[in-house]
């Protein structure tokens, strides 16, 4: 029997009646769970079972089925304006979809795990959707080892000061005089650009609307982010699409 706290991440049918919930918890980390009858059962699921929403969860593990058999649900904290609101609801389908994908089956994570916690309760407070994406994307990647090198020349490893570049291709960070010898699409970066994303780092998620972007350094900050999780995950966030509608 596993008892844990977990945010829904995604919901299949499995057959008319039966589900199949993706979790990520506080101690098992991405837990995948069969729900029988979940399509009907009222009384043990009822409208609980939603992206987004946080619950207690009770699990039967099974040792001949990876699948653990989902027993009960509590709701431990929602956001009805999730519901409402597509910026929100937009955020909140990105970082969903960011964990689920960098995330391994039972690996457990507790700092990513209240690094989303953090992120979803945030939401609906936050008046910079693109500082907490960037804010929260930049944290996720480094706590799993994917963190970005703005220090060091990707070719010849020396420091990179003043201006250096993004390769869209390799995605790597080239020095000036390294540049000279590479070829494909690339941005070019400034000490501020540099500042700015460490700060959205290092700065608690609450704290990033504070971080003053231009529209310039937000279009190179995106590029850069998406270019990288692309590379990490082997494809584009279907989230994405629908941020980039959005004011």
């Amino acid at each position: 029997m596993i008892q844990d706290t977990g945010y829904v991440l995604k919901i299949r049918d499995y057959g008319e009646k039966d589900k199949i919930i993706t979790f990520f918890t506080y101690n098992h980390g991405k837990i995948t769970a069969f729900a029988k009858s979940a399509a009907k059962s009222l009384k043990r699921f009822g409208s609980k079972l939603e992206i987004g929403v946080k619950l207690n969860i009770t699990l039967l593990s099974i040792k001949e089925n990876r699948l653990k058999n989902l027993q009960k649900i509590e709701i431990a904290e929602q956001f009805p304006s999730f519901r409402s609101d597509l910026n929100q609801f937009t955020l909140l389908s990105i970082f969903l979809e960011l964990i689920d994908k960098i995330s391994a089956e039972d690996d457990q994570n507790k700092t990513a795990f209240m690094l989303l916690d953090s992120a979803i309760s945030f939401i609906p407070r936050c008046k910079k959707n693109d500082n907490l994406l960037f804010s929260f994307q930049l944290k996720l990647i480094t706590l799993s080892g994917f963190g970005l090198n703005l220090t060091n020349c990707n070719i010849c490893n020396s420091t990179m000061e003043n201006e250096f570049n993004f390769i869209l291709d390799s995605n790597s960070f080239v020095c000036a005089k390294c540049m000279q010898n590479v070829s494909g699409k690339c941005i070019q970066l400034n000490e501020g650009i540099k500042k700015t994303i460490l700060i959205l780092l290092n700065l608690n998620l609450n704290q990033c609307e504070r971080v003053i972007i231009n529209s310039n350094y937000s279009k190179i900050i995106a590029t850069i982010l998406q270019n990288n999780i692309r590379e990490i995950i082997g494809s584009d966030l279907m989230s994405f699409d629908f941020f980039k509608f959005i004011p």
